[in-house]
């Protein structure tokens, strides 16, 4: 997994994205939220890669991400002080229920700052799914 991450995420090969998309799916009466990227990670990949994983499916893109430390390059301790970069786009409707989507779980951290955003709007029920941990 780990050559498959560098490939498709730090490498760009957009290709590799089908590969795994197969795992994720909707969720019955939950809505899909895929964990963004910073605009300068987008611009630098050219792709954010859980979307890559879910555009095959309906999502709604409800969280938007500042510029902060790349997380792959911190270590376990840097991860958990980190501070939370996430924050609800303007003027979202915000679902009930949702299942948080990400690449890659390691920490937890970077699905803990995202759900507690949502949970702070109001979303009720959060759910998370990983590719890999």
């Amino acid at each position: 997994m780990e050559d498959y991450f560098s490939r498709y995420k730090f490498m760009g090969d957009y290709r590799l994205r089908k590969a795994f998309s197969h795992h994720f799916k909707k969720e019955k009466d939950y809505t899909l939220v895929p964990v963004p990227i910073s605009e300068k990670r987008l611009q630098e990949r050219g792709f954010n890669q859980v979307l890559g994983f879910i555009d095959h499916l309906h999502f709604a893109p409800l969280l938007e991400k500042e510029e902060g430390l790349s997380q792959h390059t911190l270590s376990r301790n840097k991860r958990l002080q980190n501070k939370n970069t996430f924050t609800l786009k303007a003027k979202v409707k915000l679902p009930k229920k949702v299942l948080l989507v990400d690449d890659v779980y390691t920490t937890g951290r970077t699905l803990q700052h995202a759900i507690a955003v949502l949970k702070e709007a109001g979303v009720q029920d959060v759910k998370s799914f990983s590719l890999c941990r």
